[in-house]
């Protein structure tokens, strides 16, 4: 592996570490929680006039700005179990609760995810 290679994996990892001190923290949660309210992500992207016509144009905008959110959510290797705890109004969560965003871990009662 050449030095090129092996600083831009090193920034990549470093990002990623950054991306992980900001949202596994209480204030970085509920930002993540009002991205996924406000970007719609868990409702259709389709965009459609009063008519029920299809807009191709806003439909991509909307998908643009779900895609964002599904950038940050693989970035934080969140399971779709920790989405929809987040986004069902239990947000809010503490360090106590950081454990429950991997597939290995445990939820705050102990059981398995």
């Amino acid at each position: 592996m050449d030095k090129a290679h092996q600083a831009a994996m090193a920034e990549k990892e470093e990002t990623l570490k950054a991306y992980h001190r900001l949202f596994d923290s209480p204030d970085g949660e509920k930002v993540l929680n009002d991205l996924i309210r406000s970007t719609y992500f868990f409702q259709s992207s389709v965009a459609t006039n009063k008519d029920g016509i299809e807009q191709p144009h806003m439909t991509f905008f909307n998908e643009g700005r779900r895609d964002v959110v599904c950038s940050i959510l693989t970035a934080l290797n969140k399971t779709p179990e920790y989405i929809r705890y987040l986004y069902s109004g239990q947000g809010g969560l503490t360090h106590a609760h950081a454990t429950y965003t991997d597939g290995g871990s445990t939820n705050e009662d102990g059981g398995e995810q």
